[in-house]
């Protein structure tokens, strides 16, 4: 299963969409201003990344959870706030029901040029390693994303006003970050863009080579340009950040699939099963062996 690039289209002159499923993750509907229920194939048992926010919330089901280098096993309800481009995805997921608001809501926008939206900047920084939300929110964002579903266009951007205010007030005990390191880009200056299509490629390639030389390419910046900017933008070396999301692939597939771990190290891009050990207990502090026995045990 590939790390796909998901395409969300919001309606003409809306900010965010709010989907739902009753039964399978990968069939959902999205609610329409207009009161319509439209039916899509969703993208969320497979391992994606998008440049929106996505808030979701499994009122019904159980299974894996997936959030940058972060997995776990979980039963709902459960809620997750995700931030922009950060790989994620929900297995094992059958008789399930939930919902998933996707939006964007940066300092272009002009509801996120508001003084009052500055409540929300520390829960976005936090986003960037994936928000478990717990706690009496989760039932509140729950009646909130309920009364979306069929409602006219000022009365769903009042809830969704309502939902931010939420998870922006949520306590401290009632959150907690899922992921020791962001995968993410930090949203400043005019390099963002490149950046960000560098880091979709690197994405979306991870079973290949990546040379340097294709990212140049990609974002038509000098090497010392790109360097200075991949290590501002993302907090570390582009070696490094390679490493980890490999890392994370592996990750996933040791908790959802049976293929070896010789399988493993080379799907995810790793051309040396010594090097993938190495590499594997200096990110996890254990082998890989040992991370898929403790996941099991979870269970």
């Amino acid at each position: 299963m590939a790390l796909a690039l998901e395409q969300i289209n919001f309606e003409p002159g809306r900010s965010f969409r709010c989907l739902s499923w009753s039964d399978n993750v990968s069939d959902i509907t999205k609610s329409c201003v207009d009161g319509r229920q439209v039916n899509l194939t969703g993208a969320g048992e497979r391992w994606h990344f998008h440049p929106q926010y996505e808030l979701t919330l499994i009122t019904k089901g159980n299974g894996k959870r997936f959030v940058g280098n972060h997995v776990a096993n979980f039963t709902s309800p459960d809620m997750v706030l995700i931030g922009p481009n950060i790989p994620h995805c929900w297995t094992d997921l059958r008789d399930s029901s939930g919902y998933s608001l996707q939006f964007i809501l940066d300092g272009n926008h002009p509801l996120g040029q508001l003084d009052e939206m500055r409540a929300l900047e520390e829960t976005f920084r936090q986003a960037n390693f994936g928000i478990h939300f717990t706690g009496p929110v989760v039932g509140r964002v729950e009646n909130a994303l309920k009364a979306i579903v069929g409602q006219s266009m000022l009365a769903r951007l009042a809830k969704f006003i309502e939902v931010l205010g939420e998870i922006a007030t949520a306590s401290i005990a009632d959150r907690q970050l899922l992921c020791d390191t962001s995968l993410t880009l930090n949203q400043h200056d005019h390099h963002m863009a490149d950046i960000g299509r560098a880091v979709g490629y690197v994405l979306a390639n991870l079973g290949e080579e990546i040379r340097l030389e294709d990212l140049l390419k990609v974002t038509r910046m000098s090497k010392p340009t790109f360097c200075r900017q991949f290590k501002s933008h993302t907090g570390r070396s582009l070696t490094t950040f390679i490493n980890e999301v490999r890392i994370t692939n592996a990750k996933r597939l040791l908790a959802e699939t049976g293929q070896s771990i010789t399988q493993i190290a080379y799907e995810s891009g790793f051309q040396n099963l010594s090097h993938f050990n190495v590499q594997f207990r200096k990110a996890s502090n254990e082998s890989p062996s040992e991370f898929r026995r403790g996941l099991k045990e979870q269970i």
